[in-house]
């Protein structure tokens, strides 16, 4: 995250931005490195002034009009003296445009305003999931739950899975591969899925919620990186006797990766370490079924 925070610093140094967003503060969630990132750089840049923004976890809600559990789910935007609040896409435009005026002109479009507003949405109901931290003290911010930004998420997480196995198969050489029908990809990852809500529930981890979200998002980007390995391999126009080489070592480097990730993840979250073992052990057998075909 730092590594972003710094790349995205170097392409905005020499912006002079001239109109802070006075007696304004917003009230983000310290615990996600998303938002802590951008909030720093409305401070840095000189979108809010110097006491712009502040933590959820350090608010007290008793006097203010702020709903603490919309600002859970979307950023808060809370006017000093007149005490109005936005929420959400609503509150980053407010925060831009009065910087950037055509930003705010943009958003009066309905279409785009609306189409924003689920980006928003998709991104904070799923941000513990991107970056995974475990926040379980009294005072988190943590989004509430809502099934269908997380059914949402999923499905974009398997927008890569569909064209990852096509390009494993090629990479490998392996002839006497083909489409047995439309989505066949995604099903092999709902056959994991399922197999692992089953796990859970053999081993008593009981955030379901979580854990399909967690093993969604490290699906996806495995995925990602195999497909830009693929990418890789044919525009730099490789011999074609060498894919099954960098298919076999690129895919197992990916796969050792993939389960670092999902054991970082399960340590971190508290959740049962078995859940890494049966994902292994259900995903070699998935690919001796497979190729045995």
């Amino acid at each position: 995250m730092q590594v972003a925070y710094l790349c995205i610093c170097n392409s905005l140094r020499g912006c002079s931005i001239m109109k802070p967003l006075a007696n304004h503060v917003l009230i983000y969630d310290k615990d996600c490195p998303l938002c802590s990132t951008y909030t720093k750089l409305f401070l840095k840049f000189g979108f809010l002034d110097k006491n712009g923004r502040m933590a959820y976890q350090e608010m007290d809600f008793t006097n203010t009009p702020i709903d603490a559990e919309i600002a859970k789910n979307k950023i808060a935007l809370i006017n000093s003296n007149t005490k109005e609040v936005s929420y959400g896409i609503d509150a980053i435009t407010k925060v831009i445009g009065n910087s950037i005026p055509f930003v705010s002109f943009f958003m009066k479009y309905k279409p785009l305003h609306w189409f924003m507003s689920q980006l928003y949405s998709l991104i904070s109901y799923n941000r513990k999931i991107i970056i995974p931290i475990n926040c379980k003290n009294l005072t988190s911010c943590n989004p509430s739950k809502n099934w269908l930004w997380r059914m949402a998420f999923i499905l974009l997480c398997m927008v890569p899975l569909q064209f990852a196995i096509p390009a494993v198969h090629k990479l490998l050489s392996l002839e006497h591969y083909r489409y047995t029908f439309f989505m066949a990809e995604n099903a092999v990852f709902l056959t994991i899925a399922i197999f692992q809500i089953c796990c859970c529930r053999l081993f008593g981890e009981k955030n379901i919620y979580d854990y399909i979200g967690h093993l969604s998002f490290i699906s996806a980007l495995g995925a990602c990186i195999f497909l830009f390995l693929y990418g890789f391999v044919n525009v730099f126009i490789i011999p074609h006797r060498y894919f099954a080489a960098i298919g076999c070592i690129g895919g197992g480097l990916i796969f050792i990766w993939m389960l670092v990730e999902h054991h970082r993840r399960m340590k971190l979250l508290d959740m049962p370490q078995r859940l890494t073992v049966s994902w292994i052990l259900w995903m070699i057998a998935l690919v001796g079924i497979f190729y045995s075909m």
